[in-house]
């Protein structure tokens, strides 16, 4: 067992950026094909671009822990990584309107990409102290 959590949990998080990243833009890229093939006034493909980033967000930073974790030989759990991760991107976008976060784009954006890969790493774990 390594001694060095601090570096085990920033490789973590790295991975579950790397993931939410990765599966942000998948999601990105459906979302607007789906929402061109609707046809409509055009504001379709940007309803559901949107939809597709934050669906890729909380699924990606969940898979992402992990997988990092799994790789370093750690017992994780893949359902309780996802269920943090969907936990804070509910949460930043239920609580963006009343926090005026809408208002501070980069705020906003720094929530929605650092919070789900934290909480699926506090939710995530059971093998790591």
């Amino acid at each position: 067992m390594p001694k060095n959590y601090q570096r085990i949990y920033l490789l973590a998080f790295i991975g579950g950026v790397l993931g939410e990243l990765t599966l942000m833009v998948l999601g990105v890229l459906v979302g607007g094909m789906i929402g061109r093939q609707q046809g409509g006034t055009g504001l379709a493909d940007l309803a559901l671009g949107i939809l597709g980033a934050l669906i890729g967000i909380a699924l990606g930073a969940g898979l992402g822990v992990y997988l990092t974790w799994r790789r370093m030989g750690f017992r994780v759990s893949l359902w309780r990584a996802w269920v943090g991760s969907v936990l804070a991107v509910g949460g930043i976008t239920a609580l963006a309107e009343p926090l005026r976060l809408n208002q501070v784009s980069g705020v906003l954006w720094l929530l929605i990409l650092g919070l789900p890969p934290v909480l699926a790493l506090l939710l995530g774990r059971r093998g790591v102290s």
